[in-house]
This record gives C-alpha cells, structure tokens and sequence, in this order.
C-alpha cells in the first residue's frame, strides 16, 4: 500500500508525543524509523510504534531520557542512554563521533543503558553522508543460541558498515547475525511460513512456523561463523559497560558501540571515494549468471528504492503495517496515515 511520506512521518512523530516524548526526541524517532521505511526495511520501521506501545506506557523503556555524555576524550565518549530508546542515543553519539573524526581523523562512542535502536544502518549513515566511514552495532534481547547448544545467550548484534563513493550511492552493509524477529513477527500476524533454517521450536526441530520460532530460536548465519561474530559484537559493546544479552534479560538495558573515520588519516579522500566508485563498477559489471541480471551491491537497492520514493512522495508498506498504524492512530487520538490514503494512490 502506498501511503503519503509526510503522514507516515507524522504519524510516527505525533504518537511518540502522545506518548510523552519531547517534541525534539520524537522527530529523531520518527526520522530513524521513516529512513528505515523508504529503504524497504520495514520491519524496523513505522511498525515499530504499535510494537513497542505496551512497553513505553508499562515505562519499561524511558520515553523522555536525558541522554548523558560521560568519559569525553579528544578521539571517544561514553554515553549513558537513561533507558530510553537507542535510537536517541546512538543518533547523538554518532554526531559526537562525526565531530571527532573531523577534528582527528577518527572518533569512537559506546552507549550503555540504553535500548532498541530501531535501523541499526541509519547510524553507519549518519557517517557516510558525513563522507566519513561508518561502523555500528549494538545488543539486543537473547534470541541466537551457541553452536551445538538449545539455549538463547546472544542477540543478532547487527554490523553495520557505510563507506561513502563519489559518484554512487554509499555501500551499506547492514546484517544480522541472525533471521530479523521482526519479519518473524510479521510473518506470524500475516498468517505466512518463514524460509526453512531461520530457526528451530522449542524442541530443537527445524521449522517454518513463525509461532514455533518465536517460542524457540533463531539460527545463526553461517552457523559458527554468525554465532561467532554475534560473540564478538556483544564482547565490543561490552567496552561501554552495558550487561551482556544473557545478564541484560527481556527488558533489559542494552548497548551500542559505534565509530566514525576520515579516511584522510591514510591519503586522500577523494581518491579514496574514487576508488570506492571504480570498486563498485567492478562489481556491478561482473558477468551474471543465466537467469541473473548485474550484481547490486550492499545498500544499492535500499539507495534507489528511497530516491524512487522521495521522487514520488510515497512509501510502500503492506497492509498489515498500514492497518496497524491506523489503529494505533486511533487508540492514541492522532490523525492516521491512512486518512485521504485514496487520493494519494
């Protein structure tokens, strides 16, 4: 369905205000969730609002966190997330890290006592948009168990990185180190099965079921490889203090560690960019297999999906997303972004 970008924006703005956050809080949650959206990532996106409604009105997530700057250094910062939502957070931190780059050449943060993030990318962004390199990865509830074990210890702990061209579109890599819980949950409310190897029940049994996965667990990808850099994620978050995934429990206060670098400190920007660019055109002309047309690389299609969208003022979000948003909209007495829907398709 598609749906105005600017009600789409508004609605998100307008229910984390209707939901006690500070009018400047609520656009950087908005903003982190719509990017998410004109990407094609929607399960980290608008959707998220109906998601987290129970937990913000239960205050198990502070919905106006006074963000905290602490252990300032002339290259990093610590950051204290006062439980609010990550995205508050790592958005302020990655600034903090953009300037330090600037200054030095590189600038690192790690935020503890903080929650889910939304688009882990959106942050990697923030530095590439900057012509900086961009690095970002935070914890989440448990959801991926070690190799040969039944047991749920780690998060997907995402990695993220953006590498600005010249010329293209940056490179993102946004991966998880597992299936997204949130296209599970989608798949779950659509009535549809999930790929065989996402995840096991509760029995240790493969399944395609999305109920059964959600009551289980989550494969990692690549197996050890996926599980070990999962590990690895929540050892370098654990820099800021935050508690393991294990440790931080279902609600707990997750973490986020993130970096920003010029690549000055190694030659030329612009060759650097440039460089990127002629990476980008080797792998785009690489010869396809039958039946496939020429590579994309990692964030090219996410790139040109919000460019078409912004082109056209629309964002593309199944139904089910739209009709929870209206009735979220409605619960919380805000305008719906499915209001005047007709005349904007």
């Amino acid at each position: 369905m598609d749906l105005p970008i600017s009600a789409v924006s508004r609605y998100c703005h307008d229910a984390f205000v209707a939901m006690g956050a500070p009018v400047d809080q609520a656009r950087t949650l908005a903003d982190v969730l719509l990017e998410a959206d004109l990407r094609g990532h929607v399960d980290h996106g608008s959707s998220l609002v109906a998601l987290f409604r129970p937990d913000i009105q239960a205050k198990l997530i502070n919905i106006s966190p006074r963000v905290q700057m602490l252990n300032e250094t002339s290259v990093s910062i610590l950051v204290d997330g006062d439980g609010g939502f990550g995205a508050i957070a790592a958005s302020r931190a990655m600034s903090v890290c953009i300037e330090r780059a600037r200054d030095v050449g590189i600038g690192l943060a790690a935020v503890r006592n903080s929650s889910h993030a939304f688009y882990p990318g959106y942050y990697a962004l923030q530095a590439a948009e900057a012509g900086l390199v961009g690095f970002f990865t935070t914890t989440s509830r448990p959801a991926i168990a070690p190799t040969g074990a039944s047991e749920r210890i780690l998060g997907q702990n995402p990695i993220c990185y953006a590498i600005p061209g010249s010329e293209q579109l940056p490179i993102l890599l946004d991966v998880g180190m597992a299936a997204s819980v949130a296209k599970i949950r989608i798949a779950m409310n659509e009535g549809r099965s999930i790929p065989l190897g996402w995840a096991l029940d509760r029995n240790g049994r493969p399944t395609t079921d999305p109920r059964e996965a959600m009551a289980g667990l989550l494969l990692p990808i690549g197996e050890h490889k996926g599980y070990g850099l999962a590990l690895v994620m929540d050892a370098l978050v654990g820099l800021s203090g935050a508690p393991t995934a294990r440790d931080a429990g279902p609600h707990g206060a997750v973490g986020h560690f993130m970096w920003a670098l010029d690549p000055r400190l190694f030659g030329s920007p612009d060759d650097f960019r440039a460089r990127v660019d002629r990476l980008i055109e080797q792998v785009r002309s690489a010869r396809p297999l039958p039946g496939h047309g020429s590579p994309a690389y990692p964030g090219e299609e996410g790139g040109r999906r919000k460019a078409a969208a912004v082109a056209r003022g629309l964002v593309k979000l199944p139904e089910a997303i739209a009709v929870s948003m209206d009735e979220t909209a409605r619960v919380l007495g805000i305008a719906s972004p499915l209001d005047g829907v007709a005349t904007a398709e």
